[in-house]
């Protein structure tokens, strides 16, 4: 069988990788999952699964060392947690410091007031947001910044149904094949 990078079942087995907890070998995977179809994998099938994935892939002229990437997504919301991202007009510099729960800081031009903003990106839990609030208010008052603008971010990407259903052997995704029932 020769695989390309769209294939139904390979897409699948990615799927069923996404649920598991912790690493597990060839033999271990095999014995844990089914595709659909109540369709079984080899460990032999497996293990050449990953060697096909580990090999580089290039397209349109960019080269990737493996053709398999994975990371985890932690949805702040389903923790109880809220990005903030907050821009600082005629910020001190001593905002970049001052709470510990911020994960981005950046200055930016803005080109219709023609000066930089600082840009800072909060992480803050949901029953403390009027408390973070009231706390850039008080900022503001002291002399922090001039001004500030604020907007409660979403999650920052979307999620599809399992991409074997949704993603055709070309690699053209179908929005309309997703099942608001199975993302959730």
């Amino acid at each position: 069988m020769v695989l390309s990078e769209f294939d139904p079942k390979l897409l699948n087995f990615l799927y069923e990788l996404t649920k598991f907890d912790n690493y597990k070998s060839s033999i271990e995977i095999a014995k844990a999952i089914t595709l659909e179809n109540s369709r079984k994998v080899t460990s032999k099938t497996i293990s050449n699964w990953f060697k096909y994935l580990h090999t580089p892939y290039s397209y349109r002229g960019y080269r990737i060392e493996e053709k398999f990437s994975y990371f985890p997504a932690i949805f702040l919301n389903k923790l109880g947690l809220r990005n903030i991202i907050v821009f600082y007009e005629n910020a001190s510099q001593i905002l970049e410091k001052i709470f510990p729960m911020r994960h981005y800081v950046g200055w930016l031009y803005d080109f219709y007031s023609n000066q930089e903003i600082l840009s800072i990106e909060y992480t803050v839990p949901n029953e403390n947001l009027s408390d973070f609030l009231a706390v850039l208010n008080k900022l503001k008052k002291k002399g922090f910044c001039s001004n500030y603008r604020f907007y409660i971010s979403s999650p920052s990407f979307a999620m599809y149904s399992p991409f074997h259903k949704v993603i055709d052997k070309s690699g053209i995704f179908h929005w309309d094949k997703n099942d608001p029932q199975e993302i959730e």
